[in-house]
């Protein structure tokens, strides 16, 4: 396979993760850390009901995995260029420029932002880089068992101290000034991302492990002749995804601290198996003539992976905020996929003009600038 063509399979799957990030990021933008329950959605019913379970089970969790992936599977290619020395420091500036957008971008923006997370657990895969398959796939199984023991054991359904931080919460963002926003975000959700960093660096660090080894193998150098080997995974991965998904659904009608946990536990397995299942599905389907002219407008949109994620969130906390247009709260569940979908065609449109100029985005152009070797 040439590499142009492995390439294109990357920026396509990474442009369809866009598309699920958006999707989840609305139903976190219109919601606070104090207000997203864990187990939904008591105050919903019919449509609304229906599409945030759906939300739920489908997306939430499956595709920033997706872009973790592909970060790992790019560190790989990354190392291939050069001699690793010139390569390792090259990195390191990118991710120390990637640091600085993620705080930025946490602190000015938005409470989710994924950024600096991926730039602090990007250090731990450089002084991993040397490991061997085993000791990755072992590091791998540990890490995923420590995070996930974390949040069950971390894990709670709320009570009255809750209610009062919520309603704290709701009145930050809805009311109209920027400024106060800023400051409650300062003292209220910057400090939590921290503690989070302790669950969330060993989840992305799975993630990292798993792509970089994926690309050491040299899987996606012959995808074409891993056909039989992509299936496999297909299958195995679906089941699990399906699988975990039945169980959260029947232990989300048991009211009890046991069923809570193992809903906990059973999402944690949809994510995995999930976020496989969509990445071989869509190798699968790539390799189809006709269906790859049909995936083939993704590929721009991952191409700008950086641009359009900061465009996403960007204007959907300008639109939901109370500092904005105030539409914070009042966007229905079954709302968010026609919402996700019209603006992801947006920006496929506004990606391809963009790429008939240029050859990267602007965030990808200003980032790049950061971290270039200028000796």
């Amino acid at each position: 396979m040439s590499i142009k063509k492995r390439v294109d399979e990357i920026d396509i799957i990474r442009g369809f993760a866009l598309f699920g990030v958006l999707l989840v990021n609305l139903t976190m933008i219109d919601a606070t850390l104090y207000t997203m329950e864990n187990i939904p959605f008591s105050n919903l019913s019919g449509m609304e009901y229906i599409s945030a379970w759906a939300i739920r089970l489908l997306a939430q969790g499956k595709f920033y995995t997706i872009f973790s992936f592909l970060f790992g599977l790019g560190f790989y290619y990354f190392l291939r260029k050069e001699s690793s020395d010139v390569v390792l420091n090259r990195f390191e500036k990118r991710l120390y420029a990637l640091l600085g957008l993620g705080i930025i971008h946490t602190i000015f923006i938005w409470h989710g932002d994924i950024l600096h997370v991926y730039a602090l657990a990007g250090f731990f895969l450089i002084k991993n880089k040397n490991k061997s398959d085993s000791e990755l796939i072992r590091n791998m199984i540990v890490l995923f068992v420590f995070s996930t023991t974390i949040m069950v054991i971390g894990s709670q359904t709320g009570g009255s101290e809750m209610t009062v931080v919520a309603s704290d919460a709701l009145t930050a963002y809805q009311q109209n000034s920027y400024l106060e926003l800023l400051k409650y975000r300062i003292q209220n959700e910057v400090p939590v991302g921290l503690f989070n960093l302790i669950v969330v660096i060993p989840k992305v660090l799975v993630l990292f492990y798993a792509g970089y080894y994926v690309g050491r193998k040299g899987w996606f150098d012959q995808l074409d002749a891993q056909r039989k080997r992509i299936i496999d995974y297909c299958v195995i991965s679906g089941s699990l995804f399906g699988f975990s998904l039945v169980m959260m659904l029947f232990l989300s009608h048991l009211d009890n601290s046991i069923a809570f946990k193992g809903l906990i536990i059973f999402e944690e397995l949809s994510t995995l198996g999930g976020s496989v299942f969509f990445m071989t599905a869509i190798l699968l389907m790539a390799q189809k003539n006709k269906l790859r002219k049909m995936l083939m407008p993704l590929r721009n949109l991952g191409k700008m992976a950086l641009t359009n994620y900061l465009m996403q969130t960007i204007f959907w906390t300008s639109v939901v905020n109370g500092y904005g247009l105030g539409y914070f709260g009042k966007i229905p569940y079954y709302a968010y996929f026609p919402l996700a979908f019209g603006f992801i065609m947006i920006q496929i449109l506004l990606s391809s003009l963009w790429l008939t100029k240029f050859n990267q985005g602007p965030a990808e152009k200003l980032w790049r600038m950061a971290y270039r070797d200028r000796s």
